[in-house]
């Protein structure tokens, strides 16, 4: 853990970390957290009505509780209470991978989201989700924000800056810098092999649904 960092957020790509992050520094108490990334080719930064574009150096507020999209490895992760995971629905955060990796529809949706991908995803998170604290994308854009919130400060004993929790409600996170040709929507192929191959009910998701879950399971 970094020096003065209460937690450090981890994620598979697509799942909302920079909405999670943001919201997190956004309503509570925290020392310097800045990192200052210079943007990459081909991808962009987006904080609302602001762009930076490649090359140009981001200031991101919330930098330092970000780390990366590796798996859960018990060998590094000596402190996996202080491990917040953020999971948003499969089929959701693969469209949104294809998105930014395809943008201008060079492959088949139906091949880039096969089976090697979702076990690929399924492996992702259950290393976190059954080792560490974790969170739902659908819950920080939903109904269950203030209990969410309510959570993490439990879970890290954080300092509220407000006596209610506010939202984030500009765009946030990286994006590719060729806009999509088309807007990506999971075929009813697609949704089919997400039925076969994830459990009913997997983690709360209904794979018929897109965003929402099953409340009864409650949060992570």
């Amino acid at each position: 853990m970094i020096e003065g960092v209460p937690l450090r957020i981890h994620s598979h790509p697509r799942s909302g970390t920079h909405l999670l992050a943001a919201s997190i520094y956004q309503n509570f108490e925290f020392s310097d957290l800045v990192s200052s990334p210079t943007i990459r080719p081909g991808m962009k930064f987006v904080i609302g009505d602001k762009t930076w574009m490649p090359g140009q150096k981001l200031k991101i507020l919330w930098g330092k509780f970000l780390t990366n999209h590796n798996f859960y490895n018990p060998t590094w992760s000596k402190n996996p209470e202080k491990i917040l995971y953020i999971v948003r629905h499969p089929i959701q955060s693969m469209i949104s991978y294809w998105r930014i990796t395809d943008p201008q529809c060079q492959n088949d949706p139906e091949e880039h989201i096969g089976e090697g991908r979702m076990r690929f995803w399924q492996k992702h998170v259950d290393g976190y989700t059954q080792n560490c604290h974790w969170v739902r994308y659908e819950d920080l854009v939903g109904e269950q924000y203030d209990k969410t919130l309510d959570k993490i400060q439990h879970w890290f004993n954080l300092t509220p800056k407000n006596d209610t929790w506010g939202r984030v409600k500009d765009r946030v996170g990286w994006y590719s810098i060729e806009e999509p040709i088309q807007d990506k929507q999971p075929t009813p192929k697609i949704t089919k092999k997400f039925k076969e191959f994830f459990p009913k009910g997997y983690l709360g998701y209904d794979m018929d649904v897109l965003g929402e879950y099953d409340e009864t399971t409650g949060i992570g």
